[in-house]
């Protein structure tokens, strides 16, 4: 047998691939100066020599959920099979095959020729589907991006010379082609699709420094992309490429991104206090904030360096994450370096860098210092400052190697592009809205449950043209359990085509009653809607959270409640320091991730253990700061329903898991400090159908019904369209910052808010590092574009931020949320016009007890001025008026306002009655 065939094992080190799944071993196969590899989840990648010339791949995109989200239905890693493949015709080869959802199969083969190598994608999809197949994989952009390239768009026509970035005269974002030809300072690069009976001929060329969503300086190649329409009969996709890389002689390969740290001259500083790409420890204070900031006075490379005072301290940094997107893999051993100088002479400095460690001492001059790792993966670096002085760093290196090499930068902008604005995200989401354009809609009962009412109310809302409404009305009957009636009413919509039905809460039942509406126009039913009418016993011990329907908000033991705050983890006792820390921020809320609850990350899975006194601890401790709190049930119910394979064991039944959260939910269901319960964290239809989470939201409401569930949602609010029976309140996490355009907030809140029905929506704002903490303007420009949409709840991800100055702007969005609760808790809103801006403002108006309160945010990073026309009771008269939390006034001028909106900025007008 060919040794080449053999799978061994590949360190983790590479950092172009993802972390590989726990024990289990990549595969490759070699030829000459050929060699590809296949990790755990199915991306391959190819090398020449020690030139990565494949840095990354996936395959297996194909179709929609009903919302219009794209389904994975065999994507790279789902039952992936990679069987030691049998030589072809004498030549090496590596294979992927697997078959996914709804039995659509894929296959991917390279067969390794002494001189180039092979590459066949193929994708079958069985009769009566419909979607879309995408596969592809990104060059190295050393070999691609930095010449030119030649394409052929036909095989006997002429060829286009191009170039590939962000300019205009660059090639489109998208390009079909037959043959590219990619020249490079080290070599040609040759990408060239066979053409035969069967085969896709063309490929595309992707230039993603031109996309529109995520822009990097990537080229990306897709041998497959394809629309797929439904047949009667089973059909095969499949292309054939051939990849060569031809190096010139006598140069040695020296990658542009040989150095794995970002921004380790210390150039870039988004937070005053913190260098982006870093994180400090312990998280900056007040009284520490200055103790790390740039220093332009001193510097061995660019034009500042870190100048670090104060006592002990950490800076740390892990660029094996994927968004580093590193094309050079580091394997060991590794070099880690950095200069120093310090004031006085002397000062200690550990370097760590995996699990190598090493003390150096600063002298009064600038001097390099290194460190060589020999083995280990993933090479966290970790900077901590032993004594006291002033110490400076610069150029921070990690590489290759026994010994360093000349420092090269690894600027902030070679991952982050320049995201466009966006002015129309979600237009075609907006369409699958089943119910967006219901004639009868509404959210039935004010009350999402009843206890110590004596009177509620259902709501509804008629539409149809005025012409019509005149001559339709609607039939309301609330029926017991039995199918009695116990109410019957009849209303004709008013000029606004609102309803409101009261009734006592006394006449109904203990239970679920219904309360069923019919709409009739013209002597015929046009729409019908049902809801659930429930009433139960007052809680006589613990504190009911329920949902105010009509204003869409959380309801805490019958007072208006809107959650700001975050989250903790780990340990009972990082979470008693949490608490205190967010309480004294002006946090109200915190979310109880684990520290309860005993698990392993081995696999497979087992059981995890739930501690109640932690809980309990954590509960007293928030209760005593008067924090409302949300239990996390995950841990349990993410059982074999999680992309992660140390969740996963067979041998757990779903019926153990469920049973495992319903004990913590007995536990802590009476105690006062309970806000809400966290059943699931980011579902992924393929191994989290919706209707796995509606049965567990049954399961918890059934045991304690005095309390809401949600589920939170990742990366688009499409997808919340398939599971929104399974949640109380729509939550959602999108972190753009810095890498995408931050004006995705404003849109997947509206969808939310449009898609809710009654529900309120939740917003996890990004706090966290994504290459680089968000500063204060960007964490208030997101939470506005939250707010003016119609999200209540905001919680922050994750923790805290470890900048001083981002982790005060939290603090002062949680004192302006407080300032405008009851503006934030009115059921009544009105459209607010926005003249200017091309789209960048968002704007609503909010009804408060003497007036009106004006929220507008500037979604984008350009300033523009605008116009806003204010609801038609402010039309007429001139007057100044206040602008909230930026101490100035602004002239009314009859009806509108004008004002300049900074990039990122939020503005806040009041106007008092007259």
């Amino acid at each position: 047998m060919n040794r080449a065939l053999l799978p061994v094992v590949v360190l983790a080190g590479l950092f172009l691939l993802p972390p590989p799944l726990r024990g289990a071993p990549c595969t490759t196969a070699a030829n000459g100066s050929y060699k590809a590899i296949i990790d755990p989840r199915g991306r391959m990648t190819v090398w020449r020599d020690n030139v990565p010339v494949v840095t990354r791949s996936y395959a297996g995109m194909f179709g929609r959920l009903p919302s219009g989200s794209l389904i994975y239905y065999a994507s790279a890693g789902y039952a992936l099979s990679t069987p030691a493949a049998s030589p072809l015709a004498g030549l090496p080869r590596l294979v992927a095959e697997n078959q996914g959802k709804e039995g659509v199969g894929m296959f991917r083969q390279i067969v390794l020729h002494p001189d180039h190598i092979e590459w066949t994608h193929r994708m079958d999809v069985p009769p009566g589907l419909a979607g879309s197949i995408d596969t592809g994989f990104v060059l190295n952009p050393d070999l691609s991006i930095a010449g030119t390239v030649r394409l052929w768009t036909t095989t006997n026509g002429p060829a286009k010379t191009g170039t590939i970035g962000a300019a205009p005269a660059c090639l489109p974002y998208s390009t079909p082609f037959v043959k590219a030809e990619f020249v490079s300072r080290w070599g040609s690069l040759t990408i060239a699709f066979q053409e035969s009976d069967g085969l896709e001929a063309r490929g595309t060329l992707l230039n993603l420094a031109k996309s529109s969503r995520r822009p990097e300086p990537k080229v990306m190649i897709l041998p497959l992309s394809v629309g797929v329409k439904k047949k009667d009969v089973a059909t095969s996709y499949t292309s054939v490429c051939t990849l060569r890389f031809d190096p010139l002689p006598g140069i040695h390969y020296l990658p542009a991104q040989r150095n794995a740290i970002l921004n380790g001259s210390f150039e870039a500083w988004s937070n005053p206090d913190l260098p982006d790409g870093w994180r400090r420890s312990p998280a900056a204070t007040k009284r520490t904030a200055a103790a790390i900031a740039a220093d332009p006075t001193a510097h061995v490379h660019g034009t500042r360096s870190l100048k670090w005072t104060g006592g002990e301290a950490t800076l740390s940094q892990i660029p094996a994450r994927g968004h580093y997107r590193l094309t050079t893999p580091l394997t060991p051993p590794v070099t880690f370096s950095l200069t120093l100088k310090s004031n006085p002479p002397g000062v200690r400095l550990e370097m760590s860098c995996g699990k190598a460690r090493k003390t150096v001492t600063a002298a009064e001059n600038w001097q390099r210092h290194d460190l060589v790792v020999a083995s280990g993966k993933d090479f966290p670096i970790r900077l901590k400052k032993l004594s006291p002085g002033t110490l400076w760093l610069d150029a921070v290196q990690l590489e290759r190697g026994k010994e360093p090499t000349p420092y090269v930068n690894r600027p902030m902008s070679e991952v982050i592009g320049q995201a466009p604005f966006q002015p129309d995200l979600l237009h075609e989401a907006l369409q699958h809205a089943e119910d967006h354009h219901a004639l009868l809609t509404g959210p039935g009962p004010e009350r999402s449950y009843y206890t110590r009412e004596s009177t509620g109310r259902l709501r509804y809302r008629i539409r149809l043209e005025p012409k019509e409404r005149i001559r339709s009305d609607v039939r309301i009957r609330i029926l017991g359990k039995d199918g009695r009636v116990l109410q019957r009413q009849r209303q004709t919509p008013g000029p606004d085509g609102r309803i409101v039905v009261p009734f006592k809460v006394a006449s109904l039942p203990l239970g679920t009653a219904t309360a069923q509406a019919e709409l009739w126009l013209d002597g015929n039913k046009r729409a019908d809607m049902r809801s659930d009418l429930i009433r139960l016993a007052p809680l006589k011990k613990g504190s009911e959270t329920k949902i105010d329907r009509h204003a869409r908000i959380l309801l805490r033991d019958g007072k208006p409640f809107l959650p700001v705050g975050s989250d903790t983890a780990s340990s009972v006792s990082r979470a008693l320091e949490a608490i205190q820390a967010q309480k004294a921020n002006g946090f109200n809320t915190i979310h109880v991730w684990s520290g309860f609850a005993e698990r392993s990350y081995a696999v497979p899975a087992r059981l995890p253990v739930f501690h109640p006194a932690e809980l309990k601890t954590m509960l007293d401790a928030a209760l005593a700061a008067d924090m409302a709190v949300i239990v996390h049930l995950g841990h349990w119910l993410t059982i074999n329903h999680s992309e992660r394979d140390y969740y996963h064991n067979p041998a757990i039944t779903d019926a153990q898991t469920l049973a495992a959260a319903l004990d913590v939910v007995r536990a802590a269901q009476h105690h006062p400090a309970l806000l809400l319960w966290y059943l699931f964290d980011e579902p992924a239809p393929r191994l989290c159908p919706p209707a796995y989470l509606e049965h567990v939201l049954h399961a918890v409401k059934d045991v304690d019904p005095y309390h809401p569930a949600l589920v939170n949602f990742c990366g688009s609010a499409e997808r919340i369209l398939s599971y929104r029976a399974t949640t109380d309140l729509l939550a959602i996490d999108i972190y753009p910052v810095p890498q995408t355009f931050i004006g995705v907030i404003a849109p997947h809140a509206r969808l939310m808010w449009e898609i809710g029905e009654w529900r309120p929506v939740l917003w996890w704002i990004q706090a966290w590092a994504s290459l680089r903490e968000p500063t204060a303007e960007e964490e208030r420009c997101m939470t506005y574009q939250a707010l003016v949409e119609g999200t209540r709840a905001i919680l922050f991800y994750n923790y805290r931020p470890s900048s001083y100055a981002a982790w005060n702007g939290l603090g002062t969005i949680a004192a302006e949320m407080q300032a405008l609760h009851e503006t934030l808790a009115s059921p009544v809103a009105a459209d607010v016009s926005v003249h200017g801006g091309n789209g960048r403002i968002v704007a609503t108006a909010r009804r408060s007890a003497d007036g009106w309160d004006i929220l507008a945010v500037n979604r984008s990073r350009q300033a523009v001025e605008a116009s806003l026309s204010l609801p038609a009771a402010r039309k007429t008269g001139d007057e100044d008026i206040e602008v909230l939390f930026e101490n100035r006034r602004l002239r009314l001028d009859n009806g509108t306002l004008r004002d300049h909106f900074a990039p990122l900025a939020r503005h806040v007008y009041r106007l008092q009655e007259q």
